[in-house]
């Protein structure tokens, strides 16, 4: 099998020995998708790329646009795979339809998990989704948010197993030195971007997931930092989990680091494969890397933007649609795409069974959780408990006030009846 030839290739990156003892567990999986279109309506005066359709239904006209058209391909398990492509080219929208985060009804085309067909429910159970906002609670510090999100996914697991599963995380993501620091915020002093970045992603790799969808992983940070969280979503993947990434315009070294790259251009694909094919393909195809220059800025500049700027906006977009559909005409008839379409239709992989999903916590259990994260929460916010404390007992007394000797007469009720949402809704 591919994976173990991939872990036999790194083992002189990084500690692989000490890494293969990790606890954490998963089903490996790989996620196929043939003929995926997805598109959204939108308002009539909109210049956007555009397709107009007769709604049987109401016999109207509606506008969409397109924003992924009849894309196919596969992910591997043990493989770092790249989404590359200009703002708008929908990456993260590809990123959302393989994580289940947008309902089957809402695209065409087939996912499959192992080659049997996923819906949302599967894909949810089997993959997370970092979004490139880290959302996370500011009071909490790194190794709670990490034994939290354990604890909300993972049914019935001892505390042994949800610290083991910690400290495996921790040590993976390289978190140690900051594990017992607090997330912080704007107001806040907590850790770095870099760490917050790292703390999401343990969250997520921590969780029994086979499959990890980062947006944008590397957005805000500095060269540095952005090269070692990359370097650490490829030591994830060496375990046998599907690492799928999207990400704009990396370093010519960022970009070394993956394993496949799959470019995309006003929602068509233009190259999928291997990080080491990309360059000969495209000379093959007319365009030439320049010695000495990155790949990644030579895909953008040369190969998806090749007239360079136009100041006029409709030939600027029109010119981009020409050129990506030249390009995706390319690839659909190359050797490269017929292998891709083959690995699609033929598996590695075992099926995936229903003993390969976690099963998710009950309510009680999760109202449990949330209620001692909140008070937690509360009691550590040294600017905010002082107000809230203020507010429980100035509330009973304004409403001892309000109602302090009532004969109950109309008008005094009326008042009454007024004055309380009034009230509340100001000491919220």
């Amino acid at each position: 099998m591919e994976i173990l030839d991939v872990q036999a290739e790194s083992k002189n990156s990084f500690d692989a020995e000490k890494f293969q003892k990790l606890s954490l567990k998963f089903t490996p999986s790989q996620i196929s998708f043939k003929n995926l279109v997805y598109s959204v309506p939108i308002r009539s005066k909109s210049k956007k790329k555009e397709s107009e359709h007769i709604d049987p239904a109401s016999s109207k006209k509606k506008k969409t646009k397109i924003i992924l058209d009849n894309i196919t391909g596969s992910f591997m398990p043990g493989r770092l795979t790249a989404i590359m492509g200009p703002s708008g080219s929908g990456k993260t929208s590809l990123l959302n339809l393989l994580s289940g985060r947008i309902s089957s009804s809402k695209f065409e085309g087939g996912i499959w998990l192992n080659g049997r067909r996923a819906d949302g429910g599967s894909l949810g159970l089997v993959s997370r989704f970092i979004s490139q906002d880290d959302i996370m609670l500011s009071t909490m510090t790194v190794k709670e948010a990490i034994e939290m999100a354990i604890e909300f996914r993972i049914k019935d697991i001892s505390r042994e197993e949800i610290n083991r599963r910690t400290n495996d995380a921790i040590y993976t993501l390289e978190l140690e030195k900051c594990q017992n620091t607090i997330i912080g915020d704007s107001i806040t002093t907590g850790i770095s971007g870099g760490e917050r970045k790292r703390t999401s992603i343990a969250m997520e790799m921590a969780t029994d997931s086979s499959i990890l969808f980062l947006d944008e992983p590397t957005s805000g940070l500095d060269i540095y930092t952005s090269h070692l969280v990359v370097k650490l979503l490829k030591k994830i993947s060496r375990s046998g989990q599907t690492v799928v990434s999207a990400i704009h315009q990396p370093s010519s070294d960022i970009f070394n680091l993956f394993d496949d790259i799959l470019i995309l251009s006003e929602g068509l694909v233009a190259y999928f494969g291997p990080q080491k094919d990309l360059v000969p393909y495209f000379s093959s195809i007319g365009y030439q890397c320049p010695l000495y220059t990155n790949p990644a800025d030579f895909i953008f500049t040369d190969v998806l933007n090749p007239l360079g700027f136009d100041p006029v906006q409709n030939t600027r977009q029109l010119n981009r649609l020409i050129n990506s559909q030249n390009l995706s005409d390319t690839w659909n008839f190359s050797s490269q795409a017929k292998i891709l379409n083959a690995s699609v239709e033929n598996p590695l992989l075992d099926p995936l069974t229903p003993l390969n999903f976690t099963s998710s916590v009950s309510s009680f259990k999760q109202f449990t959780l949330l209620t001692r994260r909140a008070y937690k929460s509360v009691y550590r916010n040294k600017l905010a408990l002082p107000t809230r404390l203020g507010q429980s007992l100035t509330l009973p007394l304004i409403m001892g006030v309000v109602y302090y000797k009532s004969n109950l007469k109309p008008i005094e009720t009326q008042i009454q009846v007024i004055l309380t949402p009034l009230l509340i809704i100001y000491l919220k």
